[in-house]
């Protein structure tokens, strides 16, 4: 077997293979306030710097598999916390964790970029009165979060939209990748800040909505020391996302 097959454990059968994917997704992102910011600046790594009074809690409910996915792939949900950061003078979004209801979304994308991917059992309920999320952990029945809310208006799209949507930068998602060594006591194998790298992605629909996010008895204990003030804005995209690769920005081996 030659080397540049690998693409996955195991080697022989890999899981996935290495390469550009799109899908496209339902993205609900709500703005919550804190109290207590030290508390989120301490959990982000330097270089980065943490921007604001403020946390994301962002729902990623998968509706459809556009390019590079193998017929066994299925549809997923996620639910991330991000924080918003400066490196070198540009914003971004550093990713704390990621819980995430698909096993081959799990280790493909922990594996290959470093996002901080964890197994979750995600639960979406749609009525007249709105979306209903809600998180718990994986394998036993605790609640981490709820997310409720309800799409209030349809925000236009420009004059001149193209068919099939519009064109939108994406945000400069950040991820600590960590791999540690299998001898105990020596330096990880893998340190490094990844930023991630998109073509650009096709917006279908922007809307607002109005909402609340409740953090519950199984949520990171950060997040309750950090003391979610109140809920400060929610939007919805229906969007196709072009995940292409990503780029190391920070490797900490090489600070040692």
């Amino acid at each position: 077997m030659k080397a540049n097959q690998y693409h996955s454990m195991p080697v022989h059968n890999p899981l996935y293979k290495v390469g550009s994917v799109c899908f496209r997704a339902n993205i609900t992102k709500a703005e919550l306030a804190i109290e207590k910011p030290g508390v989120i600046a301490g959990i982000v790594p330097g270089p980065l710097i943490y921007d604001d009074n403020k946390i994301f809690i962002v729902l990623l409910e998968v509706t459809a598999l556009k390019k590079g996915f193998s017929e066994e792939n299925t549809l997923w949900n996620e639910i991330a916390i991000q924080t918003p950061v400066i490196h070198n003078g540009e914003p971004g979004l550093y990713v704390c964790e990621n819980y995430c209801s698909d096993i081959s979304a799990i280790l493909s994308g922990r594996e290959t970029y470093g996002y901080p991917k964890v197994p979750g059992r995600i639960s979406i309920d749609k009525s007249d009165k709105g979306v209903t999320a809600k998180l718990l952990k994986y394998g036993i029945n605790k609640e981490i979060l709820s997310f409720t809310y309800n799409v209030t208006s349809n925000i236009p799209s420009p004059p001149g939209l193209p068919p099939g949507g519009m064109h939108k930068k994406m945000p400069n998602i950040i991820l600590l990748k960590y791999i540690p060594s299998a001898a105990i006591g020596n330096k990880p194998d893998v340190h490094q800040l990844v930023a991630m790298q998109y073509n650009k992605p096709v917006i279908h629909k922007i809307m607002s909505a109005e909402g609340n996010v409740e953090l519950l008895e199984g949520a990171p204990d950060y997040l309750k020391e950090a003391g979610v003030t109140k809920t400060a804005g929610i939007s919805c995209l229906d969007m196709e996302t072009n995940v292409i690769g990503g780029e190391i920005l920070h490797n900490y081996n090489l600070d040692l």
